[in-house]
């Protein structure tokens, strides 16, 4: 069966008839079972020839011209037996994931039901929170990467290990949208528009622990990470989110879990991302930046096997100070990574050069690197400027002002559609957009993958597009004499 060209067919659509014979309008139209043309009494999921080609194969348009529909069901079992089956690889009861994805306990029943026909946009929804490929999960193929991160994250609700995170089942179920959200990032990254696309970040050769003190190699790997993003050896990093998820195509997802978790490393497929934790100190926009640069060093330095797909971190590095962990070097490698990373000694030393009191010293580091002043006072401490004002003991309680929050969190916090989970904003949510605007989704498909209603997708897409074009300055800052 020849290849059909999709650019080509949605340029010729004007060539072809829809199934009752009338002009066809470019779209097709998927349902449990099937895409086929679309038509206005149409009732499922609108697709371009583009979406179709990309997740079905240029076959699929050619068997569609010839036969008026491309099966995506390999059996009556499906999707039904793919998705109970993640489900309890992912140890959740239907009452959970019913109550976490917003949808009736019957309707997740009723997915699971084979030989059952449900509504399209039920069967994507419960495929997508369970972190599954919602286009192809009736065609009975290996889950992959999400069914070996669904085996790990069940694992993690009952750690055989004591010092080791027990995840809620929300948690969970965050956590495998999240991967969803992290393979479907990587995946849209190679099809945008030259403008917009980002080239993702060479991950460097992963380095073993090294025999003597963990912090060392900490703060070495922090240099060479500085040097792989082409970041100056002393200058602040004005936003984390921007450095990773626009520049180096690294995604950088914020999440709202419980107060036990700060952050997390994911792996799905060939994909990884990181996970940092709206919810417990995080909210401090200053700890939240020293999450999401811990979870970087996991992301491109670990060995495969210290991640197993998943990596989770509690706060108790924060709490415990950058010493915590004495047991786990890998953390104290990570905790080190962090500070030096986003604070380089070279740089706080001459910052504070000037300093006559701890107080002060810590005020400028914080502000001018943005790390909260428990990480500031360590590193300052480690850096030993030998100057005796800055080793008294200091009351010092501040905060970041909203030059940091807005780098960090306006695309977050702006946001123009409210209903789309935090998981599902920022980058990802730019290179949906447009992809939109340049039509190789539908609004339909916009709005699946945002996860809000048509209508309110339609409303807020120009306010979306908008967002994207504002630019970081990334001169907010100047090196202090």
């Amino acid at each position: 069966m020849p290849e059909i060209d999709p650019a080509a067919m949605a340029a010729n659509a004007a060539r072809y008839q829809d199934l009752d014979g009338e002009p066809w309008n470019g779209l097709f139209v998927r349902s449990q079972v099937q895409v086929t043309f679309d038509s206005p009494q149409a009732t499922g999921h609108r697709m371009t020839p583009f979406e179709v080609a990309h997740a079905y194969g240029k076959e699929a348009l050619a068997k569609i011209v010839e036969d008026g529909g491309f099966p995506i069901v390999r059996s009556t079992g499906e999707p039904a037996h793919t998705l109970k089956r993640q489900r309890k690889t992912l140890g959740l009861t239907i009452a959970q994931v019913a109550k976490e994805s917003g949808m009736p306990e019957a309707a997740v029943i009723a997915g699971e039901t084979a030989g059952m026909l449900n509504p399209v946009r039920d069967l994507e929804r419960l495929a997508q929170q369970l972190g599954l490929d919602e286009r192809r999960i009736g065609l009975e193929l290996e889950t992959g990467g999400a069914g070996e991160l669904g085996t790990r994250l069940k694992r993690c609700m009952h750690p055989k290990d004591k010092s080791s995170i027990a995840l809620s089942p929300p948690t969970v179920l965050k956590l495998a949208e999240a991967a969803w959200v992290i393979a479907r990032q990587a995946e849209f990254e190679t099809l945008s528009s030259p403008g917009l696309s980002s080239e993702p970040a060479t991950r460097p050769p992963a380095e073993p622990l090294f025999p003597g003190p963990a912090w060392k190699q900490g703060y070495d790997l922090a240099h060479r990470t500085r040097d792989l993003f082409g970041l100056d050896s002393e200058a602040p990093v004005p936003s984390v989110r921007s450095l990773l998820s626009e520049q180096n195509a690294i995604p950088l997802l914020t999440l709202e879990m419980g107060t036990n978790v700060a952050g997390a490393t994911l792996a799905n497929g060939r994909d990884r991302g990181i996970v940092v934790n709206a919810a417990g100190p995080n909210q401090n926009v200053w700890v939240r930046r020293t999450t999401a640069a811990h979870e970087l060093c996991h992301l491109l330095w670990d060995l495969d096997e210290n991640l197993d797909r998943l990596r989770v971190d509690s706060y108790d590095f924060l709490e415990a100070g950058f010493r915590s962990h004495p047991s786990d070097r890998i953390e104290q490698r990570a905790n080190a990574f962090a500070v030096e990373f986003l604070a380089p000694q070279r740089g706080i030393l001459r910052l504070v050069k000037a300093a006559t009191s701890r107080e002060e010293a810590l005020s400028r580091i914080s502000h001018y690197y943005g790390i909260s002043i428990s990480a500031a006072s360590y590193h300052l401490d480690n850096a030993n400027p030998g100057n005796p004002a800055l080793y008294n003991e200091a009351r010092l309680s501040a905060q970041p002002g909203n030059d940091w929050r807005v780098a960090e969190d306006f695309d977050l916090d702006f946001f123009p559609m409210m209903s789309t989970p935090y998981a599902r904003r920022g980058r990802f949510a730019q290179l949906v957009a447009h992809a939109v605007e340049a039509g190789r989704l539908t609004p339909d498909s916009g709005a699946l993958l945002l996860a809000v209603p048509l209508e309110e997708f339609k409303q807020g897409l120009d306010g979306l597009l908008q967002l994207g074009r504002r630019k970081l300055d990334s001169t907010r800052v100047e090196l202090l004499d």
